[in-house]
């Protein structure tokens, strides 16, 4: 049994990412916001962010209001609230710099909903931090100068052991990292 929630169908035809640079074979939808979210059952026509992190059309549409589909469900949704409250607070502090624009779904998952990883000082690994993490604010207990494994990982004889062996041999690895809304990919080698 698959306690994940992510299964696989093998009667059902595949759609795999547009993105011809993308190597995710089966992609998997971050958001899983939707009731009729595809999570990895490949259905729908797939959304890619970066490498690895991709949103199901149902998600995707689900927060845009503009298609007819979602439109009575989507309205009155959790979701939908807390993007148009991000968006207006995105606006009052843009408007102050003088850089209004139009913020969209896309936008919303990119900055909201993406998880961020940050760089391990004494293993040089990057760990995802947990979901609703806002780095950069006073309020953040992650601060990228001063971040190790045992932030996230709260047993310290694992995180020393982990930080150990990774150091003894450290192979090849890719990460994603997500900096200031745009997704960019780190290759950490020894």
């Amino acid at each position: 049994m698959n306690i994940s929630g992510f299964e696989i169908n093998h009667g059902t035809e595949f759609k795999f990412c547009g993105n011809p640079c993308c190597s995710s074979i089966t992609p998997l939808c971050f958001a899983g916001i939707d009731t009729l979210c595809a999570r990895n059952r490949c259905k729908t026509n797939w959304y890619h962010f970066s490498l690895g992190e991709h949103v199901c059309s149902n998600c995707y549409e689900f927060l845009n209001t503009n298609t007819s589909k979602h439109r009575s469900q989507s309205v009155n949704s959790v979701w939908r609230h807390r993007m148009n409250s991000w968006r207006r607070e995105w606006l009052k502090k843009s408007s102050k710099l003088g850089r209004r624009r139009i913020l969209n779904a896309a936008n919303f998952l990119a900055a909201q909903m993406l998880p961020w990883w940050l760089k391990c000082n004494k293993c040089g690994l990057w760990r995802q931090l947990p979901p609703q993490t806002t780095v950069g604010s006073s309020k953040c207990n992650y601060r990228p100068d001063k971040f190790t494994c045992a932030d996230v990982v709260k047993v310290g004889y694992f995180f020393y052991l982990t930080c150990f062996l990774v150091n003894m041999h450290q192979p090849i690895r890719f990460y994603n990292h997500v900096s200031a809304n745009r997704p960019v990919v780190v290759r950490i080698v020894a």
